[in-house]
């Protein structure tokens, strides 16, 4: 499969910034995380995926989890093997655990839905998330920059903007330190 260059012009669903009604946090140790199960198959020129797990409350949703499927994958796509799909999901749901979004690579800087992915993504419920992280996971940043964020939303793929993706999911810092100072196993600090 041939991955286009340029942007489709006119093709683009892009969303409206009031679209966006559930906010997804995502703790930054997720984030990383998926980057560093990504390399090993930047390596190998292969796509890949995985799914983000957590806890859905209606308008807040938690990532807790990154979950592997096994797969099957070239250089242009992967697919799912189905047993390990179900077994995946059953576990997930045993832990009480729902799909939040779906992550997989594109071999170059193009991070849209082709139509392939659309056709083969994990949830097609609306408010389903998938993210396509470029050049088959290589680079990371502290955020979301480089990586294309869709959501599902009338029975379409919309690709949000870096203003809507930035709405819709929220990163978190996974460690909140407060010490000022550590002097011999004990922390001070001035108040």
């Amino acid at each position: 499969m041939k991955w286009p260059r340029k942007r489709p012009k006119a093709t683009l669903n892009v969303a409206s910034a009031s679209d966006v009604s559930q906010r997804l946090y995502l703790p930054q140790s997720v984030l990383r995380r998926t980057h560093e199960i990504l390399l090993p198959y930047w390596r190998e020129g292969v796509e890949t995926a995985c799914f983000w797990f957590g806890v859905d409350a209606g308008q807040l949703q938690v990532v807790t989890t990154v979950a592997l499927p096994k797969l099957y994958q070239t250089s242009g796509n992967y697919s799912v093997e189905m047993t390990s799909l179900r077994r995946m999901a059953g576990q997930m749901r045993l832990s009480g655990l729902t799909n939040l979004a779906q992550v997989h690579t594109h071999p170059t800087d193009w991070v849209n839905h082709s139509p392939y992915d659309d056709e083969h993504s994990y949830s097609t419920r609306d408010g389903a998330l998938s993210l396509v992280w470029a050049f088959y996971g290589a680079r990371l940043g502290h955020d979301l920059s480089g990586i294309g964020v869709h959501e599902r939303r009338n029975g379409k793929w919309i690709h949000l903007d870096e203003a809507q993706t930035g709405k819709r999911i929220h990163l978190v810092d996974d460690l909140a330190d407060f010490r000022w100072e550590i002097k011999r196993g004990r922390a001070s600090h001035d108040e």
